[in-house]
């Protein structure tokens, strides 16, 4: 069980305790999964929503036919599906920030997908004056407003990282508040906020696959209230 249990940790034994802190800080720890290990699927899950908001974003600068909208619907249930395996995965190795990923799975996946079938079936049926996604624009407005909560959360992240969450929670709010009260030009801000989104998701996606690699990439500064000591 010992030989089965070390050969997966790097041999550390002779680096200084100031180099094995910043490897522990850049680097996810495998958790253990029945018999085998687990590595962070940040990086995929990174991807994953990016794709979201950057669908999101672009069905809203561009309208799309019906069709297109039907298609969009069944990418975002299978990119649901993606991000839901990642979220319990996330979980079951004791990752907190699991919770946040399974909302976004919830909110961008399998309720935006399913609500972009439904609104092309009745366009494609003629009946485009009876929808109204009132149903996903609550599930946006509330689930920004309590991702916004946990903000706070993420002082001692970089800059970006910090953004990139606040990003997202804005542009719920804004596309949330926009077809409640049918306002367009909040939906054209909110989902630019998405857009936002998306690049930093990106570039964090990437950060979090070469910290997997035991390698990093320019960070950019921390946030104004980041704690020296807990670097």
């Amino acid at each position: 069980m010992n030989q089965e249990n070390t050969k997966f940790i790097p041999s550390d034994s002779h680096a200084s305790p100031s180099v094995m802190q910043e490897q522990k800080m850049e680097m996810f720890v495998p958790a253990r999964i029945g018999d085998s290990y687990c590595v962070s699927p940040d990086p995929a899950l990174q991807f994953v929503f990016a794709m979201f908001a950057l669908m999101t974003w672009l069905g809203t600068i561009v309208p799309l036919e019906p069709d297109a909208m039907f298609v969009t619907g069944f990418l975002q249930l299978s990119l649901g599906v993606a991000a839901f395996t990642g979220s319990r995965m996330n979980l079951r190795r004791q990752d907190p920030h699991g919770n946040i990923n399974l909302i976004l799975s919830v909110i961008l996946g399998f309720a935006g997908g399913l609500t972009q079938i439904a609104k092309a079936y009745v366009m494609m049926k003629a009946l485009e004056t009876t929808f109204h996604s009132w149903m996903l624009s609550t599930i946006l407005l509330v689930g920004g407003l309590y991702m916004l909560c946990f903000l706070p959360l993420l002082k001692e992240a970089p800059a970006y990282v910090f953004c990139e969450h606040a990003c997202v929670c804005t542009g719920f709010i804004c596309m949330g508040i926009a077809d409640l009260l049918s306002v367009a030009l909040l939906k054209q801000i909110g989902v630019w906020f998405l857009f936002v989104f998306a690049i930093l998701a990106l570039y964090q996606g990437v950060s979090e696959m070469y910290a997997l690699h035991g390698k990093k990439i320019w960070q950019g500064p921390k946030m104004p209230f980041h704690s020296a000591k807990n670097r």
